[in-house]
């Protein structure tokens, strides 16, 4: 009995080094999970914004697109007016 009883203290301390390396873990693994967070929210930001820039580039290259078909398609008309006048 005297012998259990002095292995007490020994098991009382185990338990406690346990019981703060448990806490640490618990607010190791809150940190990371804030990281991992913080991490996913400007993945999001940076490929909306992205996305975004590649949604403007496509409006300004059909705009140009069509600019450019609005052109062609006026510069034939006035060389058609003119070759009708020279006939």
């Amino acid at each position: 009995m005297k012998k259990e009883i002095s292995k007490m203290p020994v098991i009382e301390f185990s338990l406690s080094e346990i019981t703060k390396n448990i806490e640490l873990m618990r607010l190791q693994s809150e940190k990371q999970q804030q990281m991992l967070l913080m991490m996913m929210e400007t993945n999001a930001r940076e490929r909306s914004a992205l996305s975004e820039r590649m949604t403007e580039m496509a409006v300004r290259d059909t705009e140009n697109v069509k600019g450019k078909e609005n052109e062609a398609s006026s510069s034939k008309t006035e060389e058609s007016g003119l070759n009708f006048g020279n006939e």
